[in-house]
Order: C-alpha cells, then structure tokens, then sequence
C-alpha cells in the first residue's frame, strides 16, 4: 500500500482538538517510562549471570518465600544449591503429609 491510502483511510479531526492534546501529553510519558524500563531491562540482563554465580557459590542467599492466600507466611534464605535442594526437597516432604500445616520443617535443619 502507498502511504497516500493509508492516510486517506484516517478519519479527519480537525474539528476536535481533545485527541490531539491527549496524544501531545500522553507521548512524552510512555517515552520517558519506555525508556526507564528499558534501562531497567539492561541492567537485569547485566546483572544476572554476575548474580547466579554468587548465588550458585554461596556468597549471596537465594530467596524462598511460602506464600497462602497471597500473603508470605514464611521466608527462608538458603546459602548455595546444596542448602536449596534441601529445602525444596524438605518442603516437598512436609506438604504432602497430612499435618503438614503445623511447624516449620527448616527451622530446626537451619
């Protein structure tokens, strides 16, 4: 398609201004917030191959959260993939008992 069809299909605003003033505030907004998530974008994709091998080497704890309700009910830090696995593997064990409900299977391994 040419542009000069394109344009023809577009409807004719000249008698209401609303539009146009909405797009002149609302523009610089959605580029200033596209560009801070972008930062934020790069600077996760930077940051996270330097924080996997701390986390994997256990100098910076993982972050394991129990969520009910979509409250954090209990939160655990677990140093290293040695300590996480048993976590999970201790959480794992401690829902699929019957009274799995009552206590903290961690509390007493950490």
């Amino acid at each position: 398609m040419r542009p000069n069809t394109v344009w023809k299909l577009v409807p004719d605003t000249t008698d209401d201004i609303i539009p146009g003033l909405v797009a002149v505030l609302v523009t610089p907004v959605f580029l200033v917030l596209g560009i801070l998530w972008l930062v934020e974008l790069m600077l996760r994709l930077l940051a996270t191959p330097v924080v996997s091998v701390l986390r994997a080497t256990a100098v910076v704890p993982y972050r394991v959260e129990l969520l009910r309700n979509r409250k954090v009910m209990r939160s655990h830090e677990p140093l290293g993939r040695v300590q996480l696995r048993q976590l999970r593997m201790s959480l794992s064990q401690w829902a699929a008992q019957p009274g799995g409900q009552a206590g903290d299977p961690w509390s007493t391994a950490r």
